[in-house]
């Protein structure tokens, strides 16, 4: 299982890091089915606030607390996602035994996998390609390098380029933006082809980045017949991230550790 602290305007110290993958080790005693945890500590004025996105087998939690006290709100918290993990499982074992679908009201059933780069890939457009055809994969994520004055120096972009296979062999959709507008919201996507290792732009256009968490991504994916792919920013971790749709209900969200 992936579990991921982070902070805002506070600082994650390790008593504070315990006591969550203390609660977070109890939860995991219900179920193997845990895939993904993702926990935000925020400090707003006076309060803390809680954040868990819990991908739990084919269910995607998002459950938050507030409290003035942090470790009250981690506590309360976490009392929160044990009622609805119990609940999951309880409707599943009575799911088993019906023979009957069974819908809860605080989550969506996916199946999904979570692939996390610890890593950094440093690779230039046409490495990224060939890295993506080798893999024999349908998506890529790679840090691009970029030419300088200097040519023996070499400049690495700050945020992640997204490569998706499109179409024939050759063929790819590359979701990227400028490091000099990281906090502008629109991205450029654009169509590309490899020609005798060359890359060949044919089409770019403006890709609106927005903020989801991973269930909001999904459901737009799932309403967005045209792509099987979305890139966004990640609420809790404010870093951007995609989800690769496999099928139509199973998805891979990639997440790339904030270097």
């Amino acid at each position: 299982m992936h579990q991921h602290i982070l902070g805002r305007n506070v600082r994650v110290t390790e008593n504070v890091k315990k006591h969550i993958s203390d609660k977070m080790f109890k939860i995991k005693h219900y179920s193997d089915k845990i895939i993904d945890a993702s926990i935000i500590c925020e400090h707003i004025h006076n309060d803390y606030i809680v954040e868990i996105t819990l991908i739990f087998g084919k269910k995607i939690f998002y459950i938050k607390h507030i409290d003035n006290d942090l470790y009250i709100a981690i506590d309360a918290l976490f009392a929160k996602v044990e009622r609805e993990v119990i609940k999951l499982k309880e409707k599943t074992q009575e799911h088993r035994v019906k023979e009957a679908h069974t819908k809860s009201e605080s989550a969506h059933e996916y199946d999904v996998d979570v692939e996390t780069i610890f890593h950094k890939p440093i690779v230039d457009i046409v490495e990224g390609v060939m890295q993506c055809k080798l893999l024999g994969k349908h998506y890529f994520v790679y840090y691009p390098i970029k030419k300088t004055d200097d040519m023996y120096k070499v400049k690495v972009g700050s945020t992640p380029i997204f490569l998706f296979k499109s179409g024939d062999d050759d063929s790819y959709i590359e979701i990227a933006r400028d490091d000099e507008e990281y906090y502008d919201d629109t991205w450029s996507e654009i169509e590309i082809k490899l020609v005798a290792n060359h890359i060949v732009e044919k089409k770019k256009s403006e890709y609106e980045l927005v903020e989801h968490n991973a269930s909001k991504a999904i459901e737009h994916l799932i309403l967005d017949k045209s792509r099987n792919y979305i890139v966004y920013i990640n609420s809790i971790t404010n870093y951007p991230e995609c989800i690769y749709k496999e099928s139509e209900t199973k998805f891979k969200i990639i997440k790339v550790l904030d270097f």
